[in-house]
């Protein structure tokens, strides 16, 4: 019998650990391409599947880029913590991004190269695949994600972390996603980042009105 996880395995991810034919599914269309709703039957004499695909607007709150706080990152120095984006959709989602300090008037500071490499940073001849900007750029999102991000709101609902991941390449952004989402009523969010059990930062998000 092919229980709910399974299908579910099978349709979204496509497959799992048991791996089911090709041909032991049929699906159908019940509302056309527009309605979402699709009929899924693998042969079951006791069951069908229904699934409903839905689209979700991406909401974004509205405020400028702020620093929570700033954290050292062996080998680079400081590291400005910087919010730059808060959405709701399926999850609510916190973007952080790493910011080297500046150093002065030239900018941001650059690492010592011979401090880089002591702390793992590839020689640049023994490893052509990686610079030491690149280098630079993976520690940055590994601290970020290191770090431990508490979303709260308004009313006092409990959210959860359910995933997180580093920016595209060449960036130094890591996004975290949390459930549920905000319920009716809740008008702000407030974001607290964590190193160990320091307090890095905090900073409250109005959002937008209505959702």
């Amino acid at each position: 019998m092919v229980d709910v996880r399974t299908a579910t395995q099978h349709l979204v991810l496509g497959g799992g650990t048991h791996p089911l034919p090709a041909d032991t599914l049929s699906m159908e269309l019940l509302d056309g391409l527009d309605g979402g709703v699709v009929h899924a039957d693998y042969g079951d004499p006791g069951h069908v599947f229904r699934v409903t695909i839905t689209q979700v607007p991406r909401v974004r709150a509205d405020f400028n880029a702020v620093t929570i706080g700033r954290v050292d990152v062996a080998g680079i120095g400081e590291v400005q913590v910087v919010l730059v984006q808060l959405m709701l959709a399926n999850h609510v989602s916190v973007v952080l991004h790493g910011r080297r300090a500046a150093a002065g008037p030239g900018g941001p500071q650059r690492p010592d190269a011979d401090l880089a490499q002591a702390a793992g940073a590839p020689v640049r001849d023994g490893d052509p695949a990686m610079s030491v900007e690149q280098w630079v750029e993976q520690r940055i999102v590994e601290r970020l994600q290191g770090l431990r991000v508490l979303v709260g709101d308004d009313v006092g609902t409990s959210y959860g972390s359910r995933s997180g991941e580093g920016g595209a390449e060449g960036t130094t952004t890591s996004i975290e996603r949390y459930l549920p989402l905000p319920p009716s009523g809740v008008t702000r969010l407030s974001i607290a980042i964590f190193d160990d059990r320091a307090v890095v930062g905090s900073h409250e998000v109005v959002l937008p009105s209505p959702r």
